[in-house]
Protein backbone atom coordinates (compact mmCIF):
# COMPACT_ATOMS: atom_id res chain seq x y z
CA UNK A 1 0.00 0.00 0.00
CA UNK A 2 1.31 3.37 -0.80
CA UNK A 3 1.88 5.59 2.06
CA UNK A 4 1.55 9.21 2.60
CA UNK A 5 1.59 11.33 6.04
CA UNK A 6 0.27 14.31 7.56
CA UNK A 7 2.61 17.39 6.53
CA UNK A 8 1.77 20.39 8.12
CA UNK A 9 4.66 22.70 6.75
CA UNK A 10 5.11 26.78 6.81
CA UNK A 11 3.04 27.67 10.08
CA UNK A 12 3.87 27.42 13.74
CA UNK A 13 1.01 28.20 15.74
CA UNK A 14 0.47 28.96 19.82
CA UNK A 15 -2.97 28.14 20.90
CA UNK A 16 -3.62 30.23 24.52
CA UNK A 17 -6.75 29.40 26.32
CA UNK A 18 -9.47 26.98 27.44
CA UNK A 19 -12.41 27.33 25.23
CA UNK A 20 -12.85 26.68 21.51
CA UNK A 21 -14.92 29.37 20.02
CA UNK A 22 -17.42 28.75 17.12
CA UNK A 23 -15.34 29.58 14.39
CA UNK A 24 -12.98 26.23 14.85
CA UNK A 25 -15.71 23.84 14.85
CA UNK A 26 -17.22 25.53 11.57
CA UNK A 27 -15.97 23.86 7.90
CA UNK A 28 -14.17 26.04 5.40
CA UNK A 29 -16.71 28.51 3.39
CA UNK A 30 -16.09 29.70 0.27
CA UNK A 31 -19.25 31.59 0.05
CA UNK A 32 -17.81 34.17 3.05
CA UNK A 33 -15.70 35.66 0.03
CA UNK A 34 -15.96 39.73 -0.01
CA UNK A 35 -15.66 42.08 -2.16
CA UNK A 36 -14.16 44.87 0.41
CA UNK A 37 -12.08 47.87 0.29
CA UNK A 38 -9.26 46.33 2.74
CA UNK A 39 -7.00 44.58 0.58
CA UNK A 40 -4.75 43.33 2.96
CA UNK A 41 -6.25 40.20 3.19
CA UNK A 42 -4.27 38.43 0.21
CA UNK A 43 -2.13 35.78 -0.39
CA UNK A 44 -0.59 34.03 -3.11
CA UNK A 45 1.12 30.87 -4.68
CA UNK A 46 2.41 29.71 -8.11
CA UNK A 47 1.23 26.38 -9.76
CA UNK A 48 2.25 24.80 -12.88
CA UNK A 49 2.36 20.99 -13.46
CA UNK A 50 3.13 18.20 -16.23
CA UNK A 51 6.77 18.87 -16.44
CA UNK A 52 7.72 15.82 -18.34
CA UNK A 53 10.87 15.47 -17.67
CA UNK A 54 12.45 13.98 -20.39
CA UNK A 55 10.64 14.69 -23.38
CA UNK A 56 11.35 13.53 -26.45
CA UNK A 57 13.01 15.58 -28.72
CA UNK A 58 13.04 18.84 -27.01
CA UNK A 59 14.73 20.70 -24.02
CA UNK A 60 12.60 23.20 -23.58
CA UNK A 61 11.23 21.58 -20.37
CA UNK A 62 14.13 21.80 -18.40
CA UNK A 63 14.60 25.07 -19.27
CA UNK A 64 10.98 25.96 -18.41
CA UNK A 65 10.93 24.30 -15.12
CA UNK A 66 14.64 26.23 -14.27
CA UNK A 67 12.68 29.33 -14.52
CA UNK A 68 9.64 28.56 -12.59
CA UNK A 69 11.92 27.81 -9.44
CA UNK A 70 14.31 30.41 -10.62
CA UNK A 71 13.40 34.05 -12.26
CA UNK A 72 9.48 33.28 -11.31
CA UNK A 73 10.23 32.81 -7.59
CA UNK A 74 12.67 35.54 -7.54
CA UNK A 75 9.78 38.31 -9.35
CA UNK A 76 6.49 36.95 -8.12
CA UNK A 77 8.19 35.82 -4.06
CA UNK A 78 4.82 33.24 -3.99
CA UNK A 79 4.10 32.15 -0.41
CA UNK A 80 4.90 28.24 -2.35
CA UNK A 81 4.93 26.43 -5.30
CA UNK A 82 2.57 23.20 -6.11
CA UNK A 83 3.34 21.06 -8.95
CA UNK A 84 0.71 18.93 -9.83
CA UNK A 85 2.06 15.65 -11.29
CA UNK A 86 3.86 14.14 -14.58
CA UNK A 87 6.97 15.61 -13.18
CA UNK A 88 8.56 13.31 -15.16
CA UNK A 89 7.91 11.87 -19.18
CA UNK A 90 9.04 8.10 -18.14
CA UNK A 91 10.23 7.90 -21.13
CA UNK A 92 13.70 8.36 -21.38
CA UNK A 93 13.11 10.75 -24.26
CA UNK A 94 12.75 8.01 -26.63
CA UNK A 95 9.64 4.81 -26.15
CA UNK A 96 6.60 4.93 -24.14
CA UNK A 97 6.53 1.99 -21.80
CA UNK A 98 9.83 1.62 -20.81
CA UNK A 99 9.92 3.81 -17.81
CA UNK A 100 11.05 4.68 -15.09
CA UNK A 101 14.39 5.69 -15.59
CA UNK A 102 16.71 7.00 -13.25
CA UNK A 103 18.16 9.84 -15.36
CA UNK A 104 14.71 11.56 -15.96
CA UNK A 105 14.38 11.86 -11.78
CA UNK A 106 17.85 13.06 -11.22
CA UNK A 107 17.81 15.51 -13.87
CA UNK A 108 14.29 16.48 -12.10
CA UNK A 109 15.60 16.73 -9.05
CA UNK A 110 19.03 18.73 -10.24
CA UNK A 111 16.94 21.70 -11.35
CA UNK A 112 15.83 21.94 -8.51
CA UNK A 113 18.44 21.37 -6.01
CA UNK A 114 20.46 23.81 -8.03
CA UNK A 115 17.82 26.45 -7.56
CA UNK A 116 17.55 25.71 -3.66
CA UNK A 117 14.31 23.82 -3.33
CA UNK A 118 13.01 22.41 -0.36
CA UNK A 119 9.79 20.95 0.98
CA UNK A 120 8.56 23.63 2.95
CA UNK A 121 8.40 25.63 -0.14
CA UNK A 122 7.82 22.94 -3.33
CA UNK A 123 5.37 20.88 -3.52
CA UNK A 124 5.24 18.69 -6.03
CA UNK A 125 2.75 15.57 -6.50
CA UNK A 126 2.43 12.58 -8.52
CA UNK A 127 1.39 11.97 -11.93
CA UNK A 128 -0.12 9.12 -14.45
CA UNK A 129 4.26 9.22 -15.99
CA UNK A 130 5.67 9.12 -12.59
CA UNK A 131 3.65 6.03 -11.77
CA UNK A 132 4.26 3.94 -15.62
CA UNK A 133 6.19 0.73 -14.34
CA UNK A 134 5.87 1.72 -10.84
CA UNK A 135 2.58 1.51 -9.20
CA UNK A 136 4.28 1.90 -5.22
CA UNK A 137 5.56 5.40 -6.54
CA UNK A 138 8.90 4.41 -5.16
CA UNK A 139 11.01 6.72 -7.74
CA UNK A 140 8.33 9.17 -6.61
CA UNK A 141 8.83 8.85 -3.18
CA UNK A 142 12.79 8.70 -3.80
CA UNK A 143 13.88 11.74 -6.10
CA UNK A 144 10.44 14.31 -5.49
CA UNK A 145 10.89 17.15 -3.13
CA UNK A 146 8.07 16.57 -1.15
CA UNK A 147 7.74 12.70 -1.30
CA UNK A 148 11.03 12.42 -0.63
CA UNK A 149 11.27 14.21 2.44
CA UNK A 150 8.25 12.24 4.28
CA UNK A 151 8.51 8.92 1.89
CA UNK A 152 4.45 9.69 1.31
CA UNK A 153 2.44 10.01 -1.71
CA UNK A 154 -0.40 12.19 -0.62
CA UNK A 155 0.40 15.40 1.78
CA UNK A 156 -1.41 18.28 3.53
CA UNK A 157 -0.42 21.75 4.48
CA UNK A 158 -1.64 25.07 5.98
CA UNK A 159 -1.25 28.86 6.10
CA UNK A 160 -2.27 30.58 9.35
CA UNK A 161 -2.17 34.21 8.19
CA UNK A 162 -3.01 37.16 10.80
CA UNK A 163 -6.17 37.28 8.87
CA UNK A 164 -7.58 33.73 8.24
CA UNK A 165 -6.37 30.27 8.33
CA UNK A 166 -6.19 28.19 5.11
CA UNK A 167 -6.20 24.48 4.24
CA UNK A 168 -4.84 22.51 1.38
CA UNK A 169 -4.57 18.89 0.36
CA UNK A 170 -2.62 17.17 -2.17
CA UNK A 171 -4.27 13.66 -3.87
CA UNK A 172 -2.47 10.88 -5.24
CA UNK A 173 -4.89 9.99 -8.49
CA UNK A 174 -3.08 7.20 -10.23
CA UNK A 175 -3.35 3.68 -9.98
CA UNK A 176 -1.56 1.34 -7.48
CA UNK A 177 -0.92 -1.55 -10.47
CA UNK A 178 2.04 0.59 -12.25
CA UNK A 179 0.48 -0.17 -15.98
CA UNK A 180 2.07 1.18 -18.89
CA UNK A 181 0.64 3.74 -21.28
CA UNK A 182 -2.23 3.15 -22.70
CA UNK A 183 -2.85 0.69 -20.41
CA UNK A 184 -2.76 3.02 -17.43
CA UNK A 185 -5.75 3.15 -14.88
CA UNK A 186 -6.72 6.47 -12.27
CA UNK A 187 -8.45 5.51 -8.60
CA UNK A 188 -8.50 5.80 -5.39
CA UNK A 189 -7.29 3.05 -2.91
CA UNK A 190 -9.44 2.32 1.14
CA UNK A 191 -6.87 3.37 2.45
CA UNK A 192 -6.01 6.85 0.56
CA UNK A 193 -9.43 7.86 0.77
CA UNK A 194 -9.02 7.53 4.72
CA UNK A 195 -6.15 9.68 4.93
CA UNK A 196 -7.98 12.73 2.63
CA UNK A 197 -11.09 11.94 5.19
CA UNK A 198 -8.58 12.33 8.14
CA UNK A 199 -6.82 15.48 6.53
CA UNK A 200 -10.74 16.92 5.91
CA UNK A 201 -11.48 15.87 9.84
CA UNK A 202 -8.37 17.64 11.58
CA UNK A 203 -8.64 21.11 9.49
CA UNK A 204 -12.36 22.04 10.61
CA UNK A 205 -10.85 25.84 11.44
CA UNK A 206 -9.94 26.83 8.23
CA UNK A 207 -11.44 29.61 5.78
CA UNK A 208 -10.56 28.00 2.26
CA UNK A 209 -9.59 24.12 1.42
CA UNK A 210 -8.26 23.80 -1.67
CA UNK A 211 -7.28 20.28 -2.62
CA UNK A 212 -4.66 19.25 -5.85
CA UNK A 213 -4.16 16.14 -8.14
CA UNK A 214 -3.68 15.47 -11.38
CA UNK A 215 -6.53 13.62 -12.97
CA UNK A 216 -9.77 15.56 -13.03
CA UNK A 217 -11.11 13.66 -9.78
CA UNK A 218 -14.49 12.91 -11.25
CA UNK A 219 -12.54 10.91 -13.75
CA UNK A 220 -10.79 8.54 -10.64
CA UNK A 221 -12.33 5.24 -10.03
CA UNK A 222 -14.17 6.23 -6.74
CA UNK A 223 -13.53 10.09 -6.92
CA UNK A 224 -17.02 10.57 -6.05
CA UNK A 225 -15.85 9.72 -2.73
CA UNK A 226 -13.37 12.58 -2.54
CA UNK A 227 -16.45 14.47 -3.75
CA UNK A 228 -18.06 14.18 -1.08
CA UNK A 229 -15.39 14.29 1.61
CA UNK A 230 -14.84 17.62 -0.37
CA UNK A 231 -18.30 19.23 -0.68
CA UNK A 232 -18.88 18.17 3.74
CA UNK A 233 -15.25 19.90 3.99
CA UNK A 234 -16.65 22.94 2.50
CA UNK A 235 -13.47 22.33 0.10
CA UNK A 236 -14.82 24.20 -3.55
CA UNK A 237 -11.60 24.77 -5.19
CA UNK A 238 -9.27 21.70 -6.97
CA UNK A 239 -6.26 22.25 -9.09
CA UNK A 240 -5.28 19.63 -11.66
CA UNK A 241 -3.34 19.20 -15.09
CA UNK A 242 -3.39 15.92 -17.21
CA UNK A 243 -4.96 16.99 -19.94
CA UNK A 244 -2.50 19.50 -21.70
CA UNK A 245 -4.82 22.44 -21.87
CA UNK A 246 -6.60 25.40 -19.83
CA UNK A 247 -9.69 25.61 -18.82
CA UNK A 248 -12.34 25.45 -16.01
CA UNK A 249 -15.56 22.67 -15.18
CA UNK A 250 -18.16 23.19 -12.31
CA UNK A 251 -20.44 20.36 -11.08
CA UNK A 252 -21.83 18.53 -8.34
CA UNK A 253 -21.59 20.78 -4.88
CA UNK A 254 -20.53 24.02 -7.01
CA UNK A 255 -16.70 22.98 -6.98
CA UNK A 256 -14.60 24.44 -9.78
CA UNK A 257 -12.10 22.29 -10.98
CA UNK A 258 -9.19 24.62 -12.86
CA UNK A 259 -6.86 22.85 -15.10
CA UNK A 260 -3.77 24.36 -16.60
CA UNK A 261 -1.54 23.54 -19.62
CA UNK A 262 1.47 21.14 -19.51
CA UNK A 263 4.98 23.29 -18.75
CA UNK A 264 7.20 20.44 -20.39
CA UNK A 265 5.10 20.19 -23.29
CA UNK A 266 3.16 22.89 -24.67
CA UNK A 267 3.41 26.56 -25.46
CA UNK A 268 1.03 28.46 -23.40
CA UNK A 269 -0.78 28.67 -19.98
CA UNK A 270 1.09 26.34 -18.34
CA UNK A 271 2.22 28.60 -15.28
CA UNK A 272 -0.49 30.42 -12.96
CA UNK A 273 -0.74 32.53 -9.91
CA UNK A 274 -3.46 31.39 -7.94
CA UNK A 275 -4.43 34.64 -5.16
CA UNK A 276 -6.52 34.67 -2.53
CA UNK A 277 -8.11 38.42 -1.50
CA UNK A 278 -10.31 38.71 1.46
CA UNK A 279 -11.34 35.08 0.79
CA UNK A 280 -12.53 35.51 -2.86
CA UNK A 281 -10.00 33.47 -5.21
CA UNK A 282 -8.11 34.67 -8.61
CA UNK A 283 -6.09 32.52 -11.04
CA UNK A 284 -4.46 34.24 -14.00
CA UNK A 285 -1.63 31.58 -16.22
CA UNK A 286 0.78 32.40 -18.83
CA UNK A 287 3.33 31.32 -20.55
CA UNK A 288 6.90 31.03 -19.21
CA UNK A 289 8.54 32.15 -22.18
CA UNK A 290 6.52 35.36 -22.07
CA UNK A 291 5.04 35.69 -18.91
CA UNK A 292 5.69 39.40 -18.21
CA UNK A 293 3.86 41.79 -17.03
CA UNK A 294 1.71 38.85 -15.16
CA UNK A 295 -1.75 40.44 -14.13
CA UNK A 296 -4.00 38.78 -11.25
CA UNK A 297 -7.19 41.34 -10.71
CA UNK A 298 -8.61 39.69 -7.09
CA UNK A 299 -10.78 42.24 -6.81
CA UNK A 300 -13.76 42.31 -8.30
CA UNK A 301 -13.09 38.78 -9.19
CA UNK A 302 -14.42 37.17 -12.66
CA UNK A 303 -18.43 36.01 -12.40
CA UNK A 304 -18.00 34.36 -15.97
CA UNK A 305 -15.26 31.74 -16.51
CA UNK A 306 -14.02 30.55 -19.88
CA UNK A 307 -13.59 31.99 -22.99
CA UNK A 308 -17.27 32.50 -23.69
CA UNK A 309 -17.76 33.84 -20.26
CA UNK A 310 -20.82 31.31 -19.96
CA UNK A 311 -19.42 29.25 -16.74
CA UNK A 312 -20.99 30.99 -13.73
CA UNK A 313 -18.55 31.59 -11.02
CA UNK A 314 -20.95 30.65 -7.83
CA UNK A 315 -18.43 32.43 -5.56
CA UNK A 316 -18.52 36.00 -7.27
CA UNK A 317 -19.47 38.57 -4.86
CA UNK A 318 -21.11 41.26 -6.93
CA UNK A 319 -20.63 45.08 -7.19
CA UNK A 320 -23.01 47.33 -5.19
CA UNK A 321 -24.15 49.92 -7.47
CA UNK A 322 -24.87 51.78 -4.54
CA UNK A 323 -21.17 52.98 -3.77
CA UNK A 324 -20.34 55.96 -4.82
CA UNK A 325 -16.52 54.58 -4.17
CA UNK A 326 -15.69 51.21 -4.83
CA UNK A 327 -12.59 49.33 -4.89
CA UNK A 328 -10.38 47.93 -8.25
CA UNK A 329 -7.16 45.62 -6.77
CA UNK A 330 -4.85 44.03 -8.83
CA UNK A 331 -1.54 42.33 -8.46
CA UNK A 332 1.38 43.31 -11.14
CA UNK A 333 4.10 41.16 -11.95
CA UNK A 334 7.45 42.00 -13.87
CA UNK A 335 10.92 41.80 -14.07
CA UNK A 336 11.01 45.07 -15.20
CA UNK A 337 9.35 48.03 -13.41
CA UNK A 338 5.95 48.74 -13.56
CA UNK A 339 5.53 52.03 -14.78
CA UNK A 340 1.75 52.28 -14.96
CA UNK A 341 -1.25 50.45 -14.75
CA UNK A 342 -4.91 51.33 -15.18
CA UNK A 343 -8.37 49.93 -15.51
CA UNK A 344 -11.86 50.74 -17.15
CA UNK A 345 -15.30 49.49 -17.54
CA UNK A 346 -17.09 47.94 -21.21
CA UNK A 347 -13.86 49.95 -22.80
CA UNK A 348 -14.85 53.13 -21.62
CA UNK A 349 -12.38 55.69 -20.41
CA UNK A 350 -9.22 54.72 -18.17
CA UNK A 351 -8.54 55.38 -15.08
CA UNK A 352 -5.10 55.36 -13.63
CA UNK A 353 -4.22 52.85 -9.99
CA UNK A 354 -1.34 53.37 -7.33
CA UNK A 355 0.89 50.91 -6.06
CA UNK A 356 0.20 50.31 -2.38
CA UNK A 357 3.03 51.06 -0.58
CA UNK A 358 2.59 48.15 2.04
CA UNK A 359 2.68 45.72 -0.86
CA UNK A 360 5.01 46.26 -3.85
CA UNK A 361 2.43 43.95 -6.22
CA UNK A 362 -0.26 45.30 -5.44
CA UNK A 363 -2.25 48.15 -6.99
CA UNK A 364 -5.64 50.08 -6.72
CA UNK A 365 -8.04 52.05 -7.78
CA UNK A 366 -11.55 53.32 -7.25
CA UNK A 367 -14.35 54.23 -9.31
CA UNK A 368 -18.01 55.12 -9.08
CA UNK A 369 -19.60 52.30 -9.06
CA UNK A 370 -23.42 54.17 -9.50
CA UNK A 371 -22.59 54.69 -13.17
CA UNK A 372 -22.82 50.72 -13.89
CA UNK A 373 -26.24 49.09 -14.32
CA UNK A 374 -27.20 46.49 -12.67
CA UNK A 375 -26.07 43.38 -14.52
CA UNK A 376 -22.88 41.79 -15.82
CA UNK A 377 -19.67 44.20 -16.73
CA UNK A 378 -16.40 44.14 -18.32
CA UNK A 379 -13.51 45.03 -16.13
CA UNK A 380 -10.15 45.52 -18.09
CA UNK A 381 -6.52 45.90 -16.29
CA UNK A 382 -3.82 47.12 -18.59
CA UNK A 383 -0.26 47.50 -17.05
CA UNK A 384 3.10 48.79 -18.90
CA UNK A 385 6.13 46.88 -18.02
CA UNK A 386 8.30 44.72 -20.33
CA UNK A 387 5.54 45.11 -22.20
CA UNK A 388 1.76 46.31 -22.43
CA UNK A 389 -0.76 44.15 -21.55
CA UNK A 390 -4.19 43.97 -20.73
CA UNK A 391 -6.56 41.09 -19.22
CA UNK A 392 -10.30 41.47 -18.69
CA UNK A 393 -12.58 39.57 -16.36
CA UNK A 394 -16.60 39.93 -15.88
CA UNK A 395 -18.12 41.52 -13.01
CA UNK A 396 -21.67 40.63 -11.94
CA UNK A 397 -23.13 44.87 -10.46
CA UNK A 398 -25.92 44.65 -8.44
CA UNK A 399 -28.56 47.28 -6.43
CA UNK A 400 -27.87 46.16 -3.32
CA UNK A 401 -26.61 47.89 0.04
CA UNK A 402 -23.08 49.34 0.06
CA UNK A 403 -21.43 48.44 2.89
CA UNK A 404 -17.70 47.29 1.64
CA UNK A 405 -15.94 48.84 5.18
CA UNK A 406 -12.77 50.66 5.38
CA UNK A 407 -10.08 50.74 3.54
CA UNK A 408 -6.83 49.30 5.33
CA UNK A 409 -4.18 52.00 6.07
CA UNK A 410 -1.01 52.75 3.94
CA UNK A 411 2.02 51.04 5.64
CA UNK A 412 5.32 50.91 4.28
CA UNK A 413 8.15 53.19 3.07
CA UNK A 414 7.10 56.85 2.89
CA UNK A 415 3.24 55.91 3.51
CA UNK A 416 2.36 59.30 3.70
CA UNK A 417 3.74 60.29 0.40
CA UNK A 418 2.24 57.19 -1.47
CA UNK A 419 -1.15 57.31 -0.09
CA UNK A 420 -1.89 61.07 -1.03
CA UNK A 421 -0.83 60.28 -4.70
CA UNK A 422 -3.04 56.71 -3.99
CA UNK A 423 -5.98 59.62 -3.25
CA UNK A 424 -5.05 61.84 -6.10
CA UNK A 425 -5.33 58.52 -8.71
CA UNK A 426 -8.61 57.36 -7.23
CA UNK A 427 -11.16 58.61 -9.77
CA UNK A 428 -8.57 60.42 -11.76
CA UNK A 429 -10.02 59.67 -15.51
CA UNK A 430 -7.98 59.52 -18.36
CA UNK A 431 -9.56 59.68 -21.80
CA UNK A 432 -8.08 57.84 -24.29
CA UNK A 433 -6.68 60.58 -27.34
CA UNK A 434 -7.84 60.23 -30.88
CA UNK A 435 -6.15 56.86 -32.33
CA UNK A 436 -4.53 55.97 -29.01
CA UNK A 437 -3.50 52.22 -29.58
CA UNK A 438 -5.28 51.03 -26.38
CA UNK A 439 -8.64 51.38 -28.06
CA UNK A 440 -7.98 48.03 -29.29
CA UNK A 441 -7.47 46.93 -25.85
CA UNK A 442 -10.03 44.24 -24.87
CA UNK A 443 -13.15 45.01 -26.35
CA UNK A 444 -15.67 45.89 -24.52
CA UNK A 445 -18.57 43.19 -24.54
CA UNK A 446 -21.10 45.46 -23.49
CA UNK A 447 -22.69 45.89 -20.31
CA UNK A 448 -25.59 43.36 -19.26
CA UNK A 449 -29.12 44.34 -18.33
CA UNK A 450 -30.82 40.69 -17.40
CA UNK A 451 -30.85 39.48 -13.96
CA UNK A 452 -28.30 38.43 -11.95
CA UNK A 453 -26.87 35.35 -11.38
CA UNK A 454 -25.58 34.21 -8.30
CA UNK A 455 -25.24 30.42 -8.52
CA UNK A 456 -24.71 27.12 -11.05
CA UNK A 457 -26.94 24.26 -10.74
CA UNK A 458 -25.63 22.18 -8.24
CA UNK A 459 -25.75 19.30 -10.44
CA UNK A 460 -25.16 20.57 -13.93
CA UNK A 461 -21.51 19.78 -15.63
CA UNK A 462 -20.52 22.91 -17.49
CA UNK A 463 -17.23 22.89 -18.97
CA UNK A 464 -15.41 25.71 -20.88
CA UNK A 465 -11.81 26.79 -21.65
CA UNK A 466 -10.42 28.84 -19.93
CA UNK A 467 -9.61 32.71 -22.17
CA UNK A 468 -6.58 32.50 -23.84
CA UNK A 469 -5.63 36.32 -23.03
CA UNK A 470 -6.57 39.60 -23.55
CA UNK A 471 -5.30 42.01 -25.86
CA UNK A 472 -2.02 44.08 -25.50
CA UNK A 473 -2.91 47.82 -26.67
CA UNK A 474 -1.11 47.55 -29.80
CA UNK A 475 -4.61 45.57 -30.51
CA UNK A 476 -2.26 42.22 -31.47
CA UNK A 477 -3.77 39.30 -29.26
CA UNK A 478 -1.51 38.45 -25.98
CA UNK A 479 0.42 35.83 -26.20
CA UNK A 480 1.17 35.37 -22.47
CA UNK A 481 -2.08 33.47 -22.33
CA UNK A 482 -3.60 34.74 -19.64
CA UNK A 483 -6.77 32.84 -17.46
CA UNK A 484 -9.31 34.14 -16.65
CA UNK A 485 -9.83 34.96 -12.12
CA UNK A 486 -12.31 32.71 -10.39
CA UNK A 487 -13.17 33.65 -7.12
CA UNK A 488 -15.82 34.60 -3.95
CA UNK A 489 -19.26 35.32 -3.35
CA UNK A 490 -21.07 38.15 -1.37
CA UNK A 491 -20.53 41.57 -1.62
CA UNK A 492 -19.83 41.81 2.00
CA UNK A 493 -20.81 38.20 3.08
CA UNK A 494 -21.03 37.78 7.26
CA UNK A 495 -18.13 36.12 8.08
CA UNK A 496 -18.08 33.48 10.64
CA UNK A 497 -19.11 33.94 14.39
CA UNK A 498 -15.39 34.47 16.49
CA UNK A 499 -15.27 32.03 19.60
CA UNK A 500 -14.78 33.67 22.94
CA UNK A 501 -12.81 32.71 25.29
CA UNK A 502 -9.84 31.54 23.13
CA UNK A 503 -6.35 33.63 22.71
CA UNK A 504 -4.59 32.54 19.62
CA UNK A 505 -0.91 33.70 18.43
CA UNK A 506 -0.29 32.75 15.52
CA UNK A 507 3.19 32.92 14.33
CA UNK A 508 3.50 32.95 10.41
CA UNK A 509 6.87 31.51 9.13
CA UNK A 510 5.55 32.34 5.79
CA UNK A 511 4.47 34.99 6.34
CA UNK A 512 7.26 36.04 7.58
CA UNK A 513 9.54 34.34 5.30
CA UNK A 514 7.33 34.80 2.05
CA UNK A 515 10.25 37.15 0.51
CA UNK A 516 13.34 35.28 2.32
CA UNK A 517 13.16 33.72 -1.53
CA UNK A 518 15.45 30.05 -1.57
CA UNK A 519 18.89 30.19 -2.56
Amino acid sequence: MRTSHVRDLLVLSLVLGAAVGARDARAADPYLAEYVFDGSRVFWFAWTTDTHIDTLGSSSEESRLAWVVGDAVSVIRPYFIVVTGDLTDSTDGILYGTGPHAEEWTSYRGILDAAGMGPEYYLDLPGNHDAYGDGELAYYRRYSVLGSSDDATQHQWRLDLPFGSYHFVGVATPANDGRQWPWDNKEFTDAELAQTAGFFAANPDTDLTLVFGHHDFTGVSRGGVLEEQMIGAGAAYYFHGHEHDVGVRVGTGNILRFRINSLGQAGNGHFAVVAVDANALSVAAVSADEPWPLIVITAPVDARLGPGNDTINPYAPPVPTTCDEAPVRALVFDEAAVTAVRFRWDGGAWTDMARWPAEEAQWRGRFDAGTLSAGLHTLTVQAVGSRTRAVDVEVDTVDGTCDLGPEDPPYGPDADADADADADADGDVVEDAPGDSADADAAADGAGDGPVETEAEPEAEAETAVDGGGESAEGEEDGGGEFKSGGGCGCRAPGGAEGGGAFVLLIAVVFLRRRAVPR
